[in-house]
């Protein structure tokens, strides 16, 4: 009796070491059960939406490359290199995106919720943040270059250097925190941490660039000489260049992103990956105006007047 009495214990003792020993896969924050579900709904799909943005992201970068090298612009070779590192940036972001993500439903199918909060630490998911990040810095230095040359205004440029530092500092410290912590870039929008001031930041940043260069152009538009009306209306003022010119695209999705954030909506998740993509086609689609030498620039302003024969200094930009 004594013997059995012990081998049970000894079995129980196991069994507890066992269960002990055992990784736990409990959330590290208590999540609503509907608000798991989705956020696994997300995940998947933002990685399926990415992979279609890359798609466009593609076209766009040949056809600015083909542009670049056919008309030969001037600075050809720095647009070049902008719009190829945006690309690569953006083609191993999604790589890495669609890898985590198969990894997720190969060994963590039962766990995945528990994968997007805490195993983000592994080096395919901060290669994807760093790459997101470095794609962020040189979008949106240059969109604030793209301001400059059409406000010429110490009164804009200033503050949005100084916007645009704090934004990348932001993006930068949210990097570090995943590759040193458990944080996970999935979980910005549900918890009121640092990866929400970073949202917060970078969204307004983008939203004012839009706001900014857009309220120049209708200026000009409203200003323009009727006698080149005609003639420059359809390049520099149509809808299509409007919202390519002032990056209208990139700042909604940002808002939408920022707005769904502040509200903790897991469904901000669907425009992460989407931004990357995002940021190289709006770089490209730019760059290809300037290399077909129909984007908005001081010289070309200067090219309309003298066309108009007219001195109009409400119409060109002011030197501050």
């Amino acid at each position: 009796m004594s013997v059995a009495t012990a081998t049970v214990a000894t079995t129980v003792a196991t069994t507890a070491a066992v269960v002990t020993s055992t990784p736990s896969t409990t959330l590290p924050w208590v999540f609503p059960g509907d608000q798991v579900e989705r956020l696994n709904q997300t995940v998947n799909a933002a990685v399926y939406i990415g992979a279609m943005a890359w798609g466009l992201n593609t076209a766009v970068f040949c056809k600015a490359v083909y542009t670049l090298l056919r008309n030969g612009a001037h600075r050809w070779w720095l647009w070049l290199s902008l719009i190829s590192a945006l690309w690569v940036l953006s083609t191993v972001n999604i790589g890495c995106d669609i890898g985590s993500n198969t990894l997720v439903f190969i060994e963590y199918s039962h766990t995945q919720a528990f994968y997007h909060t805490t195993m983000q630490s592994t080096p395919v998911v901060v290669t994807s943040v760093i790459t997101a990040i470095a794609s962020l810095i040189l979008t949106d230095a240059f969109l604030i270059f793209r301001c400059e040359m059409i406000w010429r205004c110490l009164y804009t440029s200033v503050p949005l250097g100084l916007f645009y530092v704090v934004s990348v500092a932001c993006a930068i410290t949210q990097c570090v925190v995943i590759a040193r912590s458990n944080g996970s870039i999935w979980t910005g929008a549900l918890l009121n941490g640092p990866f929400l001031v970073y949202i917060i930041i970078a969204g307004c940043l983008h939203v004012v660039i839009t706001m900014l260069i857009f309220g120049r152009l209708m200026h000009y538009r409203w200003h323009m000489p009727n006698t080149v009306m005609l003639e420059f209306v359809k390049e520099t003022m149509g809808v299509t260049s409007i919202i390519v010119e002032s990056a209208i695209p990139y700042a909604v999705v940002s808002f939408v992103w920022m707005i769904l954030s502040c509200i903790q909506n897991v469904g901000a998740n669907v425009f992460v990956p989407l931004l990357v993509q995002i940021q190289g086609i709006t770089a490209g689609m730019i760059i290809t105006r300037m290399a077909d030498y129909s984007a908005w620039s001081s010289s070309y302003l200067q090219s309309i007047v003298e066309k108009a024969q007219v001195s109009d200094d409400a119409f060109l930009p002011a030197k501050v």
